[in-house]
């Protein structure tokens, strides 16, 4: 289908340009609409309009394979070419940021993102009908930077509290992929900041996610969150001791079933400071390997 055919009788030439550009986001009636003309239910647009221009589309397959299989050469090669187009396309913004976000620390080429940029970003996507892909694994990125700034944390943890999950199942996988990611990270934070009520509520849909995506690795997730959540709500030491011992219990058969998944040694680590009577010094920030 070629781009005329695409948006006519949806969108004028202009309008799909600003879009195009990320100077404007999709309506949900215009989303439905292309959905309709593409004989589809839910699926991530953005991806479909980025192969209608060649470049944008193999920088978003070179994004991802940077940071699927991460080395300096490839990453500080990716960054010199992706960071001086950075204002002609704010998809180009988040790549640039997000390489920033993970790799500044590990190297010297590599600047650190600003804070203010990723602001601004975080305020588009609360303007927007719905998150997309690119949104999901946005806020799982800085999430950490995003709660620095409490206002708009707490509005992007309401827009996540109200995702259709029954919709999303049939999105593409790299819904599925990056989704949970923002979940874990957002539902950490919010407990790590004692938001009890928020933290609450966010666990619930957490859990709801678990329901339509059966995935054992987050039911697992989900239970030691609600450990963590009952052990800083409670004031009482007989309470705390309590939980503890039953939190101990949970880690033992997760050491022993699942040894070598990437979330056992940090569920174990974040145990061992809480019975230690210490303090994380970082959140507990979902895994990505480098």
């Amino acid at each position: 289908m070629s781009q005329v055919e695409l948006i006519d009788g949806i969108m004028q030439k202009s309008t799909y340009s600003k879009i195009k550009l990320g100077h404007r986001r999709l309506k949900l009636s215009e989303l439905e609409k292309f959905l309709v003309r593409l004989n589809a239910r839910v699926q991530d647009l953005e991806d479909i309009f980025a192969q209608q221009e060649s470049t944008s589309y193999e920088l978003l397959k070179e994004f991802r394979e940077v940071l699927d299989s991460p080395n300096e050469i490839a990453i500080t090669r990716f960054y010199k070419k992706i960071k001086p187009m950075r204002n002609a396309n704010v998809d180009y913004l988040r790549y640039t940021l997000m390489i920033e976000n993970h790799f500044h620390k590990h190297y010297d080429q590599i600047s650190e993102p600003d804070k203010e940029l990723l602001f601004d970003i975080f305020r588009d996507m609360l303007t927007t009908d719905y998150f997309t892909t690119v949104d999901f694994q946005f806020i799982g990125d800085f999430a950490i930077i995003l709660s620095s700034n409490k206002y708009l944390f707490l509005q992007i943890v309401d827009k996540l509290s109200i995702l259709d999950f029954p919709e999303l199942y049939h999105a593409q996988k790299t819904f599925q992929y990056y989704l949970p990611q923002a979940l874990t990270n957002v539902l950490d934070i919010l407990i790590d900041q004692h938001s009890f009520k928020k933290a609450e509520n966010f666990l619930r849909v957490y859990r709801s996610y678990i329901t339509y995506f059966n995935d054992h690795q987050y039911k697992i997730m989900a239970d030691f969150f609600e450990y963590r959540l009952q052990y800083f709500k409670t004031t009482s030491v007989v309470a705390r001791e309590k939980i503890l011992e039953e939190f101990e219990g949970f880690i033992s058969i997760i050491n022993h079933l699942f040894p070598e998944m990437g979330q056992t040694k940090q569920i174990t680590t974040s145990f061992e400071f809480l019975k230690g009577g210490k303090i994380a010094k970082d959140p507990f920030y979902f895994f990505r390997k480098f």
